[in-house]
């Protein structure tokens, strides 16, 4: 009897043992699934921290070629008032020569 109630037991005992192994397999299973979902955004995190620089950069671009194109259209104003001025200036010297 006795030797039947320490059978009973031992069984128990390895089903118990039987059914933590497989919940360590399952958690373990899951950290590496995390493991693995961590290292998916990470890259995903590089990414998109290097496609913002770019975006960053090339902001910084257009703002240059913005820069650059106010000077020329502000030195091609300039230009465009002394033709103007020489323009007047012809044409107050060819109204002259006017019979």
């Amino acid at each position: 009897m006795q030797m039947n109630h320490n059978i009973k037991s031992m069984n128990n005992l390895v089903d118990n043992s039987n059914e933590v192994d497989k919940k360590i397999d399952v958690a373990i299973s899951e950290i590496n699934q995390t493991a693995e979902m961590a290292k998916k955004s990470e890259l995903i995190s590089q990414n998109l921290a290097s496609s913002t620089q770019d975006i960053i950069d090339n902001i910084n671009t257009l703002d240059d070629i913005s820069t650059q194109n106010t000077k020329s259209i502000e030195a091609i104003d300039e230009k465009a008032l002394i033709l103007q001025k020489d323009t007047r200036e012809l044409n107050e010297h060819l109204s002259l020569f006017k019979v």
